[in-house]
């Protein structure tokens, strides 16, 4: 599907997901291979250019139990967005959790 359907911009995959494995749970084999093509992607680059797609990507992370991966996205987002309150915000509770 990602290869002959969808484009390649991971945050389509993501917001894909729900429709693709519908139901499923979070430790479902195929999600999770799913979520980590996803992460795959965003690894590749290049760089989220919203405060929004830092936080989807730091949510499939946290969703594959990246925790500390995530916690560098929220990190960069930050720096990059630093009057950004929702992401401020979720990244004071990740370090609050750790």
């Amino acid at each position: 599907i990602r290869d002959e359907v969808l484009p390649d911009d991971p945050e389509v995959w993501r917001a894909a997901t729900p429709f693709l494995f519908p139901g499923r749970e979070a430790n479902d084999a195929g999600r999770r291979a799913w979520l980590r093509a996803v992460a795959d992607r965003w690894a590749a680059g290049p760089e989220p250019a919203t405060p929004e797609r830092f936080a989807a990507r730091a949510t499939v992370l946290e969703e594959l139990g990246g925790v500390p991966a995530a916690l560098d996205v929220w990190r960069r987002a930050a720096e990059r967005f630093p009057d950004d309150v929702p992401t401020r915000d979720r990244l004071a509770a990740l370090l609050e959790a750790e």
